[in-house]
Parts: structure tokens; C-alpha cells; sequence
């Protein structure tokens, strides 16, 4: 670059790998993303990797994911999201992922995998602990959300296909729910009309302890 440093030289809107230079264009696999997303990365992994890319940024989204669903070619893609799954879009295989070089700002292997992960307030253990035990159990596993992902992939509604789940489902759900005579902080256990009582055979469930 004339004023020092380094930059990426564009063709007709195209960033090519140096292996996508030396076979030529016609030989390069089509790599896009949008908003400049995961950029930095496949650009040295396609360089490390000898992958022949040919790399562009979209705009806007829905640009991205016109093209994505037109032109066969590769993607930049969060998962879990449904906006693909009619595609039944493959993972592209890299050497297993470094994660010291990825903190580093080395990419020459595979992205380190991210999971959703749960967020729950702490006022919840005293505020509704029943809730928060709930919150905390529940676990939806990667084939569940497959199943639930295609259903919308095919035109389902998101709160019916979520119901369809838990109408299916009832074996796995049914043991985060929480137990009715597991009391809590300031709770006891509550027999017929009301009566405190300290037997569980005799109890009915819990209620908030008389101040």
C-alpha cells in the first residue's frame, strides 16, 4: 500500500487467494458473507490452507441470502438458525481448530465451536426458585433443534412447531418440572385446608411460611 501497511486488492468486487490467483478464477470456489463477517479469518485460512476462494462481503442481508439460496457456493453461516436448512447445507471440514492461535489472531485451522449457552438471574432463587430450577435443568440437544429448524425451514410457525415439540416430547421435559413438595427457602409443606404439616405422604405441596 502506497501509504504503508497492507491491502486487500479487489477484482470486480472479488478478493482471490493466492491459490485461487495461480489456478485462475474458473478454477475458485465462491466464499461470501455478510456485513464483513468472518472475514479476517477465512482469508488466512484460505491462505495457510491453499484453498482456491474467491471472497466477497455483502451489504445487506437480504442480498446474502438471496445469493446464498441462487448460487452454489460457500457461506459464512451461524448455527442454530433456520434461514438455510432447506439448503441441508454441509459443514466445511478444516484441521481441528487451535484455539491459542485463534487468541493469538492466527488463523490456520478450523473455527473453535460455540454453544448457546443459558443466562439466568439470581433473584430467581429467591423470587421464584421453582422457576429457576426449571430454567437451569432445561437442555434442548442439537438434534432437537434440527428437528424444530426444518419444521420452520418448510414454512411451520415458530410457536407450532415449538408446541409439536413439547407435545412429543413429554418424557424428556416432564422431569425439569419442578417437584411440588420440594420446598424452598421460606417455604413448608402444606397438607388439606391449609394445615402445615411435616409429612410428605401427607402433603399436598408447598406454600410461603407465615411471617
Amino acid at each position: 500500500h502506497p501509504e504503508g501497511g497492507c491491502a486487500l486488492n479487489c477484482t470486480n468486487g472479488w478478493i482471490l487467494s493466492p491459490r485461487c490467483r495461480e489456478l485462475g478464477s474458473s478454477a475458485c470456489l465462491a466464499w461470501v458473507t455478510t456485513g464483513g463477517h468472518h472475514m479476517e479469518v477465512v482469508l488466512q485460512q484460505a491462505f495457510f490452507l491453499g484453498l482456491p476462494l474467491a471472497l466477497t462481503t455483502l451489504l445487506h442481508g437480504h442480498e446474502f441470502v438471496s445469493m446464498v439460496r441462487t448460487v452454489p457456493l460457500l457461506f459464512h453461516w451461524r448455527f442454530p438458525d433456520p434461514t438455510f436448512m432447506s439448503l441441508d447445507p454441509a459443514l466445511l471440514q478444516l484441521p481441528l481448530s487451535e484455539t491459542d492461535e485463534f487468541r493469538q489472531g492466527l488463523y490456520r485451522t478450523a473455527s473453535p465451536m460455540t454453544w448457546p449457552q443459558k443466562v439466568i438471574s439470581q433473584a430467581l432463587t429467591v423470587g421464584d426458585p421453582g422457576v429457576h430450577d426449571f430454567l437451569q435443568t432445561f437442555s434442548v440437544n442439537e438434534s432437537d433443534m434440527v428437528l424444530m429448524m426444518a419444521g420452520i425451514a418448510k414454512g411451520g410457525d415458530a410457536w407450532q412447531v415449538a408446541c409439536d415439540w413439547i407435545q412429543a416430547s413429554r418424557q424428556r421435559w416432564s422431569s425439569w418440572l419442578p417437584k411440588p413438595k420440594k420446598c424452598y427457602a421460606g417455604h413448608g409443606l402444606e397438607g388439606d385446608g391449609g394445615v402445615w404439616t411435616r409429612e410428605p405422604t401427607t402433603a399436598t405441596g408447598c406454600a410461603i411460611c407465615p411471617t
